[in-house]
């Protein structure tokens, strides 16, 4: 006799689908509720039992158990345990409370799994004192913030900075128990307990060092809020430090400068910049000929292959307002198709921006820029064919030869001492990050964008920042900038990148080889 499953092959496949679909949905639902338990049954003897499985964080093993104690961890079952006195799980039901509190217990020793592999020795407080279930308390944010710090590739130095900000905070008498109940009142009570202890060296170097010793507490703070934030998505949250930034901020001010709008340089201090640029450049071009024709040192004459100009890089920043890392990570191509990274779309006219700060990849076309993307073009027809960056590399602005060297350090010229002296030359001191809140607000008073939302996502601005900041101050355009349809018109920088362009754009950049490490080093 058949069954209905061999009589009705349609039918089967339909109800095998369903049951998958039931199973997919169980499994969905239980890393959302208990990540890291899955709720098992088992026939044994011929009943029916529910069991937690999960893998121990400090061995690594699978394990299941039938049962947890009261603080939420696994407890075994042990052979010389009288049997009346276990209850197993009387259902899938009764098991979900159960495996929420063991799943955080296992998040609570995986974090000190991962603290003891730091080689950091800490132990969770006893679960039978007063709000230690519910809190964080300031030791474990400390060293937790420690294990951020060392993730991140920090200094020793730096941690021990914090450390000894973080051990004025640890004297003050008020503090309070946990850091949850932190409020701006008690950090504004830290004031005046931190001006009794303050340096008695002078004045200048008290206030100095309690405006660093608040930097160092801001930021381990903030990263309590942020841990806050992080923890409070399980399904049995702890409290940590949750007052906002701002509260954060004014709590630990003191002699706070009075908030300034962004800088915006005006169009005289613009050309300025670039023609110091030029002249910088015609000063390194000029003294790399008269080291070529002495023959002073062997391979001299192969410093050509350095880029050594700071026009181009100061021109593409201030007209396209990106930020410096933004810069220094611009590519000719991606690595793969939708790679998260910064590269220029010369086929398309547009260079595509992946801001790190903010994670949102932007596009600035090149159509209201010409004489940039001249300038772009310039530069891939002289770069060598293995120079992947289009000002040289992830050095801080470095500008150079971009090859990997056998010790696997990028090769280049820091623009440190470059940008010094056109500030010098040109006797403007700006910021790099001046000429990206120039531009925003030169374009928020111009027609350029059809409006300000296109603006925004150009920038990676917020709109309503754009909108405070940069739309709404006081700001007029020139005369002959109000009806300009380019950038470069706009700004009144068309001459400076003209006299650029007639320089190098007729001339074919040929790089002789590449020169040694050393004289690299002597050179910048």
């Amino acid at each position: 006799m058949l069954n209905s499953t061999a009589s009705n092959p349609a039918a089967s496949s339909a109800d095998l689908r369903l049951v998958r679909a039931k199973r997919r949905a169980g499994t969905r639902r239980s890393r959302h509720e208990h990540p890291g338990v899955s709720i098992v049954s088992q026939r044994r003897r011929g009943e029916l039992r529910i069991a937690l499985r999960y893998r121990d964080p400090r061995d690594g093993h699978l394990r299941q158990c039938e049962r947890i104690d009261e603080n939420g961890a696994p407890r075994p079952f042990y052979i010389d345990e009288p049997r009346h006195e276990f209850v197993p799980i009387q259902s899938r039901e009764a098991a979900r409370p159960l495996a929420r509190r063991l799943s955080e217990w296992l998040w609570k020793q995986r974090a000190l799994a991962k603290l003891h592999q730091k080689g950091i020795r800490f132990e969770l407080p006893p679960e039978d004192s007063e709000g230690a279930r519910t809190h964080i308390s300031w030791t474990e944010l400390a060293q937790r913030h420690v294990a951020h710090l060392e993730a991140r590739g920090r200094a020793p130095a730096t941690v021990r900075h914090y450390e000894y900000a973080w051990s004025f905070f640890m004297r003050w008498p008020a503090r309070p128990q946990w850091p949850s109940q932190l409020h701006e009142g008690l950090l504004e009570e830290f004031q005046v307990f931190f001006r009794k202890h303050r340096s008695k060296s002078g004045g200048q170097h008290a206030s100095a060092t309690y405006r660093t010793i608040c930097q160092h507490l801001k930021g381990r703070l903030n990263f309590g809020r942020k841990l806050h934030r992080r923890e409070s998505r399980l399904a049995l949250p702890r409290k940590c430090v949750m007052i906002d930034g701002e509260s954060i901020n004014d709590g630990l001010a003191q002699n706070r400068p009075q908030r300034t709008l962004p800088v915006a340089l005006s169009a005289e201090q613009l050309k300025a910049i670039l023609s110091s640029a030029l002249e910088h450049d015609a000063s390194i071009a000029e003294r790399l000929e008269i080291w070529d024709k002495s023959r002073v040192k062997r391979g001299l004459e192969e410093l050509y292959r350095l880029d050594c100009s700071v026009f181009p890089v100061l021109a593409f920043l201030m007209l396209t307002g990106c930020r410096r890392g933004e810069a220094e990570q611009l590519r000719w191509s991606p690595t793969a198709p939708g790679a998260a990274e910064s590269w220029v779309d010369l086929e398309h006219g547009r260079v595509i921006i992946h801001a790190n700060k903010t994670g949102v990849q932007r596009t600035i076309p090149l159509s209201n820029r010409p004489i940039l993307c001249r300038l772009l073009r310039v530069r891939w027809a002289g770069k060598q064919i293995d120079e992947p960056y289009v000002f040289g590399g992830p050095l801080p602005l470095a500008i150079g030869d971009a090859r990997r060297i056998s010790s696997g350090a990028l090769r280049g010229l820091s623009l440190k001492k470059a940008i010094k002296e056109v500030r010098a030359r040109s006797g403007v001191r700006f910021r790099i990050k001046d000429l990206r809140s120039s531009l925003a607000t030169w374009l928020a008073h111009s027609q350029i964008c059809s409006n300000l939302f296109e603006l925004a996502a150009q920038m990676g601005h917020d709109y309503a920042v754009l909108v405070k900041h940069y739309a709404s101050r006081d700001f007029s355009l020139p005369k002959e900038s109000s009806s300009a349809r380019s950038v470069e018109n706009l700004l009144g920088v068309e001459e400076q990148l003209k006299t650029w362009l007639s320089i190098h754009e007729p001339v074919a950049h040929v790089a002789p080889p590449q020169i040694e490490q050393g004289w690299v080093n002597e050179y910048s």
